[in-house]
């Protein structure tokens, strides 16, 4: 994703963790953008935002959906 026009990668550049969802999309839309531009930045910082808003809700999960759950059943039965 990274452009090095005729400079090799370094050694210790590695793609293990590919990007996906929409942050990653947000990242490769801020790769398209050249390093000196501020929104480069500004998107790979937005990107981090959002992957870490998706694991927060990814981690809350299990405790939101019962809850949920648990007030729609309470709300019938009290009609």
């Amino acid at each position: 994703m990274h452009g090095r026009p005729n400079k090799p990668m370094p050694p210790v550049f590695g793609t293990s963790t590919p990007l996906h969802g929409l942050s990653g999309a947000i990242r490769k839309f801020a790769y398209q953008l050249p390093d000196h531009y501020p929104s480069h930045w500004l998107l790979k910082m937005l990107g981090d935002r959002v992957d870490f808003w998706g694991y927060r809700a990814r981690r809350m999960l299990p405790v939101v959906v019962p809850l949920a759950v648990l007030g729609y059943l309470s709300g019938i039965g009290r009609r």
